[in-house]
């Protein structure tokens, strides 16, 4: 990993200096969000860019925008034909997630692992751009 990771949510703003500590820290956000709206997580990677992460269902999302903050932006893509909306916050506010780019939990988890140790986005994920 290089360089500290910034975490961002509801749940406040840390510095993290290793990627253990980035899934202790998602860890403790997925559990105070149990029972409750899921979040979105927002995780900086100085050079890389920015992932969200929604965190506190079974099913979780990924977006990301590149350090540039230029497109192309990036969502996961889960089932291409999917209906609906899963509502997640994020400061503060509802966002409504289409249903099409829900993935499971732990493939967002291993993406945001990726995204920590190498500054890379998980190939196993299938990405849209925005």
């Amino acid at each position: 990993m290089a360089g500290a990771i910034h975490v961002r949510s509801d749940y406040g703003e840390h510095i993290i200096d290793s990627c253990a500590g980035l899934l202790d820290r998602l860890a403790l956000i997925e559990e105070r969000c149990l029972g409750a709206t899921p979040v979105l997580v927002e995780i900086e990677r100085a050079g890389t860019g920015y992932l969200k992460v929604g965190l506190g269902g079974s099913k979780s999302v990924l977006e990301f925008v590149p350090v540039s903050l230029d497109p192309p932006y990036l969502a996961s893509l889960g089932d291409p034909t999917a209906a609906g909306t899963m509502i997640f916050r994020f400061e503060g506010e509802h966002t409504e997630i289409p249903a099409r780019h829900l993935i499971p939990r732990e493939l967002a988890l291993a993406a945001a692992r990726r995204f920590c140790s190498a500054g890379e986005l998980l190939q196993e994920v299938t990405w849209e751009p925005q």
